[in-house]
């Protein structure tokens, strides 16, 4: 048998050994993910972003729709920012994706990690690429320097 313990009892061990204070949670539980999510609610608070299997097709008898996957996570602060597909039918349907997240109360509270951990800066620009930014209120959205006219 395998021991199995909530993600809110080793949290804070995980912590302390790697360092690190954020985490990404990868997920992949055979069916289970969203126990696991709805079992770990301290935790979540230091969870930057997330990777879960979500199902459009069941393949495990108790394993909940990509609706209400998609729905739990945005209840618990996490916006999808990437569906990738893992198995598809003999149909070419979609069977289950790959779904990554970030948690967008975390952001909030630590605007600066989630860049560095994406590799960019915090304007939300790809680090190393030219940017220059117009401060206008919240509106700092990266922009491009201008481009040189050609002539033809």
């Amino acid at each position: 048998m395998v021991p199995v313990k909530r993600l809110d009892e080793i949290a804070d061990t995980i912590r302390q050994e790697s360092g690190c204070q954020s985490m990404y949670l990868k997920l992949d539980t055979q069916g289970y993910d969203l126990e696991v999510i709805k079992g770990a609610s301290a935790a979540l608070g230091s969870v930057a972003a997330l990777q879960t299997e979500v199902s459009v097709l069941p393949i495990y008898g108790r394993m909940p729709d990509w609706l209400t996957s998609l729905q739990t996570l945005k209840e618990r602060s996490f916006d999808v920012t990437g569906i990738f597909p893992v198995s598809q039918d003999p149909d070419l349907r979609v069977v289950e994706f790959d779904c990554v997240a970030v948690n967008t109360a975390f952001r909030r509270s630590r605007p600066t990690t989630l860049a560095k951990m994406a590799g960019r800066t915090e304007t939300g620009a790809p680090r190393g690429a030219p940017v220059s930014t117009k401060a206008s209120g919240d509106d700092l959205r990266p922009r491009l320097p201008p481009q040189p006219r050609r002539s033809v």
